[in-house]
């Protein structure tokens, strides 16, 4: 199987961005499944169009895209995205949005077809959490794209919020996805 991880470059206050670091020290192959990653920018307008592209390319089996929580302690596997693109603070474009859809006349919030839970359980780490809530940020803007997708691109999609490297050392965080990546693909070769 293939894998597509995408992480995110550095925004607003934060000089280096865990979500895509952490990536870079994966391996190509976990278990026989090839790894392939992506940096995405932090921008509203070129985000999804930079992750679909390398989608059409490697035809993936799952794809799964990572950003900072940079407020929480654990690894957050986002059970739902929210068709709303709406932020406080400005994208890397200097771009802010109030209340507009990301898919005009589609449904308010998709939810992903992985078993998360059932994923959280066999793993058994209390560092590895449920969120349902992602943000409105571009953080969920890609991760509504990367859902409402799936259908078209034949993979399965999920969403994993990482804290900061002072809240979670690397070595931690990089066991603890390997470990996520190995139930999902078990999950999706059943």
């Amino acid at each position: 199987m293939k894998l597509l991880l995408s992480g995110f470059e550095p925004f607003l206050n934060n000089k280096i961005n865990p979500s895509f670091e952490v990536l870079k020290k994966l391996p190509k192959d976990i278990d026989g499944n090839e790894i392939n990653i992506i940096e995405l920018p932090v921008t509203f307008n070129e985000s999804f169009k930079v992750l679909e592209k390398e989608i059409k390319v490697i035809k993936p089996d799952i794809v799964i895209s990572f950003g900072l929580a940079a407020g929480r302690e654990a690894i957050s596997l986002e059970s739902t995205a929210y068709n709303l693109k709406k932020s406080s603070a400005p994208d890397n474009n200097g771009i802010i949005f109030e209340n507009e859809e990301i898919v005009k006349g589609a449904n308010k919030e998709i939810k992903t077809s992985f078993k998360i839970d059932e994923t959280i359980t066999n793993i058994g780490s209390k560092d590895i959490k449920v969120s349902n809530f992602p943000g409105y940020y571009v953080c969920n803007f890609v991760y509504y794209n990367v859902l409402f997708n799936e259908k078209k691109y034949g993979y399965k999609g999920l969403f994993i919020h990482v804290p900061t490297f002072e809240s979670m050392d690397t070595l931690k965080m990089e066991d603890l996805i390997i470990k996520v990546i190995k139930e999902l693909f078990k999950e999706r070769s059943r």
